[in-house]
């Protein structure tokens, strides 16, 4: 369908309404992200310490345990277990990342679809996180790359397949699929999609320091009003 429009106006409206009418729930929902990803890091900092399990060991064998000995048994005749414990710090921190990403996605959209939205919506998507991990990465591979490739290639990428995770949520598409249905969702409209995203980030910008606050769930909300009015659009019959 050629003639696929959405409103700038109309998104942001939808967008600011439902951030401060349900302003009490989106503070809940973004301590309960926080604590997640708090609970996360500590996870993942037990899990990485399995690895040096034998130098803790050789710590308490010492008749004395002061700073030099910890240095020497720790950062002398370092191999393998530094580069593993820091995959696996990255690694965990970035699939709980990931999974609440894809509950921000899953709350937006049932915001538009008048749907209930409760604090285990936010961790609900959990059957999705490999996929979507696996996409995010290769979104953020080809961004950065067509940045690299005098910036416009890397923009131009964001916007194309910058629909892939609300696929991924809303139809639990492949990860190759999901590309390609937001090539098609976005067809004929990159430029205006281009102002929107321009527009987000200027009405963001007095937001620095409450990004986690305002412009995280900003963001999602616009996104998923655009979706799913593509969406419409494109597949009328299968209005929500």
């Amino acid at each position: 369908m050629n003639n696929k429009r959405f409103s700038n106006l109309e998104t942001l409206k939808f967008s600011i309404f439902t951030l401060f009418e349900r302003f009490g729930y989106f503070i809940l929902i973004e301590f309960s992200a926080f604590g997640a990803l708090i609970g996360s890091f500590f996870i993942a900092l037990i899990v990485s310490s399995l690895l040096f399990l034998d130098k803790i060991k050789a710590v308490f064998q010492e008749n004395e345990i002061n700073q030099e000995v910890i240095k020497k048994i720790f950062f002398q005749n370092i191999t393998w277990q530094a580069p593993a414990a820091s995959f696996i710090l990255v690694l965990i921190l970035y699939l709980t990342y990931r999974y609440l990403a894809l509950g921000w996605s899953k709350i937006a959209l049932n915001f538009y679809d008048n749907k209930p939205n409760q604090v285990s919506t936010l961790f609900s998507c959990y059957n999705l996180i490999f996929k979507d991990a696996i996409a995010a990465l290769l979104y953020m591979l080809g961004t950065i790359l067509g940045l690299l490739l005098f910036i416009v290639p890397g923009i131009y990428f964001a916007i194309v397949f910058g629909f892939y995770h609300l696929f991924i949520v809303d139809q639990n598409a492949g990860i190759i699929e999901s590309f390609k249905k937001s090539a098609k969702l976005t067809r004929n409209i990159r430029w205006h999609l281009f102002a929107l995203i321009l527009l987000l980030v200027i009405i963001t910008q007095p937001f620095h320091m409450g990004f986690v606050l305002f412009a995280f769930p900003f963001f999602a909300l616009a996104y998923a009003y655009v979706y799913r009015t593509l969406l419409i659009q494109q597949h009328p019959e299968q209005e929500v």
